[in-house]
Parts: C-alpha cells; structure tokens; sequence
C-alpha cells in the first residue's frame, strides 16, 4: 500500500521516494510476488485495502507511514494477512529530519529484509498444518529451507526430500534446485570431511542446474563462487563474487558470506563492507555470522574484532577457528594464548581430518592453507609466519600441494612464447595457443572434477544483440565463410604459416560462436540469448578442434585426450590410470616438434 501521511509536502515527498525505493528493494527478494497498489485518480477517497489484496490474491498487506515532528521523522511499517486482518509483524524507525535522506538506504534495505523474512516464516508456519501430500511447490521449498538453517546432516538430507517432491510438482521451478544445491553446499560448509569434495560436486552442479532456470538468485552464486575459490580458479570466483553483490546488496546472508569470499581474494576494504552491512542489516544474526566473519576481520590485520568475532562463535562446528584465535593472539605478543589454541585447533585436526593419526610436521598448516585458498601470496606468508612463531611446526614450502617423486617421463603443458609444449609419452610438441588449449589446461589442473561449460567459456554474454530469429541468407552467409576460412586455415598450417593460421582460426573461432547461439537441434534456426546452450556448444567445439590438432602431431596424446575429456554442459577429464601432469604459464627452452 502508499506510505500515508498528514499531508505536508515535505513528507509526501519523501513517503513517495520511500514506498518507490522500497518496491525496488522487495523485488530483489525473489521468493516475493509483489503487487503495488495505487488508489484510482479520480477517486476523491482511496478503495479500501482489505478488497483489494483479496482480489489479488496475495495472501499479505504491507502499510507504511510517515509522520513528521519538530527534530525527526518516524516510518512505521506494519504486515498483515489481507483476509483476516491479523497482525504479522511491525517495525519503527525513526532519525533526525536533517539525516533522513542520508540514511534512507539503510532504513528501506532494514525494512525490506525484515519484511522478506516475516513473509517465509508466515507461509512456513502455514505449510507446517498441512499433510506433505498437500503442499504446493513453493511451500514445499519454504518447509525445506528452514530445515537447512538447521544445520544437521539429518535435516540436510529431510530437505532434500521435500526439494525434490517440489521438483516432482514442477520441473521448472529453479528455487527447488536451488535448495538442492543450498543442502550439499551446507554440508560442504560444515565440514563432513569424509564427504568433502563430493558435497562440493553436488552443490556446484545443482547449482548450476538452478541458474539455467533463473540466473537471479544471489546465494546460488555464491555457492558457485565459493567451490570455484576451493578450486583455487579465483578469476572465476571473482565473477560470481561480483554478480552476487550486484543482484541483492542488501541480502544480509549473502553478504557475510561475500565477506569471507573477498577475504580469500584479498579484496580487504570489500570484504570489511559487507561484514559490515550483513551485521547492520540482521542485527539478530545466527551464531555463524561471527564465525564467518573472524577471518575478513583477520586477514585485513584488524586483530581484536577477529579475536572478538571468533570467541563469540566458538560452539560453531568449524575445525579452523581455533586457529584463526591462534594466528591473532600471535599479533598481539600473546604466546602462551596463541599456543593454547594452536593447541585445540591440532586436537581438532586428529579428531576430525587424520582420524586420531598423528598429524605430520607442516600437515595441519598446509591442510589450513587447503581449506582457506588465499590468493595473495602476504596472506599466505601472514597465516605461515604466525604459525612459524608460535613453534607449532616448521614453516613449510608456500605451495599447499604436497610434492611426489617426479616419474621418469613427465607429461606437462607448458606455455611456450606465443604457443604451448606439450609432452607426454615421452614426446614433446609445439602448438600454437588456442582456446581449446586453454579449456584443457583447465580441466586437466581440475582432473576429476565436473566444470560448467559457462565457467569454461569465459562468461560469454548477449549483451546488446536483440532476440531476432537468424534468417536463412544470413545463415547460409556464415556457413560459406567458415568453409572458405577452414580452407585457408588448412592451406596455412600446410605452408607452416603461423601469423595466417592464427588470423584465421580467431575470425573462425569467431563466427562459429555467433552461428552457435542462432542454430538449435538439427541446425533449426532459433532465438537468440541462450546463455548456457551458447557455452555448450562453443566449449565443445573449442576443445575436439585442439584434440583434433594434438592428434595430427602427437597420436598418444590425443587419443588420451578424446578418451579422458568428457564434453558437454559439463566438462571433465578424468582418465582411467592417473597421470602426473606439469602445469605452468612459463618454461625454459626445449627440444620440441613444431606443429604444423
């Protein structure tokens, strides 16, 4: 409903920005249908609310006021069933009159937040009256939402149940996935060690699963974001990162998690702004608010409130706290208090990681460094210098990857000037870069895990093409000039052209992206805009192509590769016998076969 007031301009003005700001705010929540209702004009007397949210159908009202005094303004807000009338919830606020614009911001994402959580917890409480058999899918998510919070492998595994019992009701409906996903990443999370990196699976391709459907909910991207940072492929985080904050700055939930996500990135000054902002926000947050923001609060070296946040979370289940106590008692000179937590946090490890084996000189840092991927390297010297100091074991090698005896034939691939060696079998050969070497480098790096095409492609994007169906001149238009390019790409490689060869395989690489997103099944032409059918497609050529070329000039290897690398909306590779690989952006010169 319109914000009311008594009628003086300055408060109608303000009313008005409020209730505008505020719809905008709701819309971001999108487990909210809203309705904005507005009174007819030519009314003298507003139509009464009561029939009106009826009519909707929408089972709750929202009122607003606003009332002005000599020295402040007070909004009130108030949340009803439009049915009965009965009272949901309320909330006051009030500020001097010569700040109120100034912090508008903050009263409406309050209010918004508030409102968001009064509504899940309504249709909940509903929904609990109800036989199973009787909800509908949204009540069906909202029941198994609030048994995530719960926090229990048990309830996790409840959850699902009713997620997918919604997924049965309706395929399509992406907050069911979303859920699915939200249950593995919170046992991901919560650290069920025997499990660890198969919840993370789960969780990423559920979600994954769920943004295909709608790419606007702000927690499936951080989920995303956060197994994407344990992977150590920051750049990637960093994108989902960004797209979170961008969807709904002003989910408290999100944004503490943002906070520790732009800790691990060494985006300080970020991660402190949404700790911030996620406190302000909830200011009756769980327990695990805390924890999660001891380490943003450590990492940027401000050492009493890490200190503070963690004591203050210490019943949370989380194996590394009483190492972070450690890290910031050793900056305050506290030796005895950092050992005695150095001391719970190896008790932990057994405990938790080893199965009571004796933890090896160095395992508990490198296994801290493993689970809390930092990307600058003085965050990295910052954790193993305080450790180093307490003498709780030697400083160890800076790369967390325990080291294995070189075989006596390397299979590595390695960046050479413009192009890449690569070597296996004991044969090594030169390639010129491409970006199907690149998707390959990547899944090799991740062996054994399942990649989304989109993370592959680089976030490719329609952003200023319109929706247009590809006609058939224009089709056919392409198609004669890749053929025409495929012939001159040949013709180069056979003349070792390499400066010809790579203009033409990027003006190839090109069109075969743009005729991807115009051609579905069957090369039937169709809409535009689809995101992860685009990166589909556009990964899965990119890589048969590099594997077709590898074949050319290394048969081992590209059989290898066709038969571990697994295409698709998912990509991996995962060979049948492990092979050790050599990984880098550089190397020295060698003896190698030159392609082509």
């Amino acid at each position: 409903m319109p914000c009311t007031t008594s009628g003086v301009a300055e408060e109608q003005i303000f009313a008005q920005g409020f209730t505008d700001d505020l719809q905008v705010e709701l819309a971001r929540f999108g487990s909210l249908d809203l309705v904005c209702w507005q009174p007819p004009a030519a009314l003298e007397t507003p139509a009464p609310e009561t029939p009106v949210a009826n009519q909707s159908g929408k089972a709750f009202v929202l009122r607003t006021a606003l009332r002005r005094t000599d020295s402040s303004l007070r909004i009130t807000a108030g949340l009803s069933e439009s049915r009965s009338d009965r009272h949901v919830w309320s909330q006051r606020y009030e500020a001097p009159a010569a700040e109120l614009f100034a912090i508008e911001d903050n009263i409406v994402a309050q209010t918004a937040v508030a409102l968001a959580t009064r509504l899940e917890d309504a249709v909940l409480l509903e929904s609990r009256s109800k036989a199973i058999e009787n909800l509908e899918a949204y009540e069906l998510w909202i029941r198994g939402k609030s048994l995530l919070l719960k926090g229990t492998a048990e309830d996790d595994a409840a959850a699902r149940v009713l997620f997918e019992r919604a997924i049965a009701l309706d395929p399509h409906f992406a907050r069911a996935y979303g859920g699915l996903a939200l249950s593995w990443f919170n046992e991901w999370t919560c650290q069920f060690w025997h499990a660890f990196d198969a919840n993370g699976e789960k969780a990423y391709k559920f979600a994954h699963q769920a943004l295909a459907l709608d790419d606007t909910d702000p927690l499936l991207h951080v989920v995303i974001a956060r197994i994407l940072l344990h992977r150590r492929d920051f750049d990637q985080a960093a994108w989902y990162v960004d797209r979170a904050l961008a969807l709904s700055p002003n989910h408290p939930d999100c944004l503490i998690q943002l906070a520790l996500c732009h800790a691990l990135l060494g985006n300080h000054d970020a991660s402190i702004r949404c700790a911030e902002r996620a406190f302000r926000l909830h200011p009756f947050h769980p327990q695990w608010y805390s924890a999660y923001a001891s380490v943003p609060y450590l990492l940027a070296r401000r050492i009493d409130e890490a200190i503070e946040f963690a004591r203050s979370s210490l019943d949370v289940p989380v194996v590394d706290l009483p190492a972070a106590l450690a890290i910031g008692y050793v900056q305050k000179g506290q030796m005895e208090e950092a050992r005695h937590w150095y001391g719970k946090f190896e008790a932990l490890f057994r405990a938790k990681i080893t199965g009571d084996r004796e933890a090896r000189p160095g395992e508990a840092i490198d296994w801290l460094l493993s689970v809390n991927p930092l990307r600058q390297p003085e965050d990295i010297r910052f954790v193993r210098e305080a450790m180093a100091r307490i003498d709780a074991s030697k400083s160890s090698p800076a790369a967390p990857v325990a080291t294995n005896p070189e075989p006596a034939k390397e299979s590595a691939m390695l960046r050479q000037g413009a192009g890449w060696m690569l070597s296996y079998a004991g044969q090594s050969v030169l390639l010129p870069d491409m970006k199907g070497l690149q998707d390959i480098r990547v899944l090799i790096r991740s062996a054994g895990t399942s990649i989304h095409c989109f993370d592959l492609s680089g976030h490719v994007k329609n952003a200023g093409k319109s929706d247009q169906v590809l006609d058939d001149k224009a089709r056919s238009g392409y198609k004669a000039r890749i053929r025409e390019l495929q012939e001159e790409l040949a013709e180069a490689e056979d003349s070792n052209d390499l400066g010809r060869s790579e203009r033409a395989q990027a003006e190839l690489d090109s069109l075969l992206e743009a005729l991807s997103d115009a051609l579905g099944l069957g090369g039937r032409s169709r809409r535009l805009g689809c995101m992860a059918e685009r990166a589909r497609t556009t990964v899965t050529w990119r890589i048969r192509y590099a594997i077709k070329k590898i074949e050319t000039v290394h048969a081992p290897l590209g059989r290898h590769l066709r038969k571990a690398i697994r295409t698709g909306l998912f990509c991996c590779y995962e060979p049948e016998t492990p092979v050790k690989w050599r990984l880098a952006d550089k190397t020295d010169p060698a003896e190698a076969t030159l392609a082509g």
